[in-house]
C-alpha cells in the first residue's frame, strides 16, 4: 500500500461513519486507486458505495445527509462508473447540492464534468453549453481553472472543424493557466489545429511533445496515450508512416478500455493496410469522442481541489 493510501486508510478509522470527512477520505481513496494497476474495481466499489448513500438519502428525503459539500464533489465525478442518463442524473444531484449551499466554482466544475458527459453522448451543442457556462463563472472566481473549460471548448470547436476558434480558445487558456497539464494539452490540441490548417507553427509544438515523450518514458500513462495518439495521427496525416508507427506502438497495448481503443485499433489497421471491421462493442458506440479519426481529443475533467 503507498503512503498516499495508508494515510487516507488511518483516516477512515478517525472519522465516525459516513461523516462528511470520511465520505471524503474515501472518495480521495477512490481517485488513487483509479491510478494504481489492477484497482480500479476496487475503486469502483468504493465509489459505487458513496453514491448509494447520497441516492437513498436523496430519495429518503434526507436533506441533513443529502446536502453536505462533500456529495457535490463526490457526485461530480460519476463519469468513471456511470454513463448515459444514469451519469447525468448524479451530475444533477451535483448541481442542487452546490446550488442549496450556494457552492459558486463547485458549480462550474459540475458544469465542466456535465459537459464532458455530453460530449461522451455525442451531444456537442450541449457540452459547449455546459463548458461555456463553467467558464462563466471560473473566469471570476478562480480564473486559472476557466483554463481547463476553456481547453474544452476549444475541442469542441475542432469537432465542428472551426480550427481557427479552437486556436484562439487553447492560446487564451495557456493565458491564464497555472499547470503543466493544461499546457501540455493545449499544445497538443494546437499542434493538431496548426496541422489541420496546415500552418508551419505545428513543428515547434511537434518538437517539444516529442521531447516530452522522449524525457518521460514512465510519466503519467493517460498523458503518454493522448500524446502518443495524436504525434501518430498526426504523422500519419503529413504522411510518415514510420513515425505513426513508432508512436502507435509505444501505446497500443495499454489502450484497452480506454476512450482511446477503438482509434488506436483503427489506426494500426490503416497503417498496416487491413480493412478490418473491429469486433468491440462500445457504450458510446457513436460518439466522435472515442471515434473521431482527425484527432485523439484531450478533454480535462475536474476530480478535487
Amino acid at each position: 500500500m503507498t503512503t498516499s493510501e495508508n494515510g487516507i486508510e488511518t483516516a477512515h478509522g478517525i472519522f465516525n461513519n459516513n461523516s462528511e470527512n470520511q465520505m471524503y477520505a474515501k472518495y480521495m481513496l477512490h481517485i488513487i486507486l483509479t491510478q494504481i494497476p489492477n484497482r480500479w474495481k476496487d475503486a469502483e466499489i468504493i465509489y459505487k458505495s458513496l453514491t448509494q448513500f447520497i441516492r437513498k438519502a436523496y430519495y429518503d428525503h434526507n436533506n441533513a445527509d443529502f446536502y453536505k459539500p462533500c456529495n457535490a464533489k463526490i457526485l461530480k465525478c460519476c463519469y468513471n462508473f456511470y454513463f448515459n442518463q444514469d451519469a447525468l442524473t448524479l451530475m444533477e444531484m451535483a448541481e442542487m447540492i452546490a446550488d442549496n449551499l450556494q457552492m459558486i466554482t463547485e458549480k462550474a466544475f459540475i458544469l465542466n464534468n456535465k459537459g464532458f458527459e455530453y460530449i461522451r453522448q455525442n451531444n456537442n451543442e450541449k457540452g459547449m453549453n455546459c463548458f461555456k457556462k463553467a467558464y462563466e463563472i471560473l473566469i471570476k472566481t478562480k480564473p486559472h481553472e476557466a483554463a481547463y473549460a476553456l481547453n474544452n471548448i476549444g475541442i469542441c470547436q475542432m469537432f465542428n472543424r472551426n480550427y481557427n476558434g479552437a486556436i484562439l480558445s487553447f492560446k487564451e487558456a495557456l493565458l491564464y493557466q497555472k499547470s503543466y497539464y493544461l499546457q501540455l494539452t493545449a499544445h497538443t490540441m494546437l499542434m493538431q489545429c496548426y496541422s489541420l490548417t496546415n500552418s508551419n507553427k505545428r513543428e515547434v509544438l511537434e518538437k517539444e511533445l516529442k521531447v516530452w515523450i522522449d524525457e518521460h518514458p514512465n510519466g503519467d500513462p493517460a498523458i503518454i496515450r493522448k500524446i502518443c495518439m495524436n504525434l501518430s495521427i498526426y504523422s500519419k496525416q503529413n504522411q510518415i508512416p514510420l513515425e505513426a508507427k513508432y508512436y502507435l506502438n509505444k501505446i497500443i497495448d495499454n489502450v484497452a478500455t480506454t476512450s482511446s481503443e477503438y482509434r488506436a485499433l483503427k489506426l494500426k489497421n490503416e497503417l498496416n493496410g487491413l480493412n478490418v471491421e473491429i469486433d468491440k462493442k462500445y457504450i458510446f458506440r457513436d460518439s466522435k469522442y472515442f471515434k473521431e479519426l482527425l484527432f485523439e481529443p484531450w478533454f480535462i475533467t475536474l476530480s478535487h481541489d
